[in-house]
């Protein structure tokens, strides 16, 4: 299945024009994101989001997100979904600001403490209207039993064609990398899942990809939940460590690190490290299978590369 429509620029104005009957104007195409097309529009001097899916969960897992909108978590409010040529849309509030993936060093450092306040307020959502771990549903019922069936789950059977990674081991194994990286990688990574506790957290888990949005040293938006989890919400933090190199103005102020101490201040810091390195190995292998089902050779030689600066991290447990 394609990730992402691609509906031809006309549809979007018909279906825009027809359902606020006119008014709508300076409609633009919005950049990035791999499973939905988007545009900005404004009506009534309101600016929106209009996002196109092949899929319906995105959009209620958004809405089911917004309930728990705060001011440290702002969620945009899903103002209407429905399917509309033979898609899947969304209509959402606009959230102003620039995505931290593009902030200097500088603002990155002025917005530490509304960092701070968003994985505290991710950590302490309530949660005591869902079920489950791992990923979730709109009902807020998570698919996995418990927190460490999520984590092993990520060597799971790709026997569903519907699922977009289907087939990806298969792909690997052509490739120029091969499986051994992958087959390697695992064992390690499943020794340390059993220092992980059974929490039940909220975690987004796809906070970099241009998904969070800040404005004046504020978090304005905390946009697309697809990706969010129940678990152990260190796993966000783990999250930007892995992903530090690939941003030097993360790097130039430690900005892990920092995240990190906030963590071990504010949270139960047992076993800190051999989660953090687990989480770290869980987000590599994850994105080795996310790579290898695009086919996408040089992003998961990128990772495979990697891998080897956090195993170094388990000589230091």
């Amino acid at each position: 299945m394609a990730q992402k429509p691609t509906l031809p620029t006309e549809n979007t104005v018909q279906f825009l024009q027809e359902k606020f009957n006119g008014g709508v104007t300076d409609l633009t195409l919005l950049s990035g994101g791999d499973w939905s097309q988007a545009y900005s529009f404004v009506h009534q001097q309101k600016k929106y989001v209009l996002r196109w899916c092949h899929s319906s969960e995105t959009f209620e897992k958004d809405a089911a997100a917004s309930l728990l909108s705060n001011e440290a978590m702002p969620v945009p409010k899903v103002i209407e979904a429905g399917r509309q040529f033979d898609t899947y849309f969304a209509i959402t509030e606009f959230a102003y600001g620039k995505f931290i993936d593009k902030l200097n060093a500088a603002e990155v450092q002025n917005l530490l403490p509304a960092l701070f306040d968003l994985f505290d307020a991710l950590r302490n959502a309530d949660l005591s209207n869902t079920t489950g771990y791992g990923g979730w549903d709109k009902n807020g019922t998570g698919y996995r039993k418990s927190w460490k069936d999520h984590l092993l789950g990520v060597n799971g059977p790709d026997d569903n064609p519907e699922r977009f990674t289907y087939g990806w081991y298969a792909k690997l194994a052509k490739s120029p990398i091969g499986t051994k990286p992958f087959d390697d990688l695992y064992p390690k990574f499943e020794s340390l899942v059993e220092k992980c506790p059974e929490v039940r957290q909220l975690i987004h888990s796809d906070l970099l990809n241009y998904n969070l949005l800040t404005l004046d040293n504020h978090i304005s938006g905390v946009i697309d939940w697809q990706c969010s989890l129940y678990g152990d919400s260190l796993y966000d933090v783990a999250w930007f460590t892995f992903y530090e190199p690939w941003y030097p103005e993360f790097g130039a102020i430690q900005l892990s690190q920092k995240l990190r101490a906030h963590f071990e201040a504010s949270a139960d810091s047992t076993n800190l490290k051999e989660r953090l390195v687990c989480y770290q190995l869980h987000i590599a292998l994850d994105s080795i299978i996310y790579n290898s089902a695009k086919e996408n050779w040089k992003n998961a030689q990128e990772v495979v590369d990697y891998v080897h600066t956090v195993l170094s991290q388990l000589n230091n447990l």
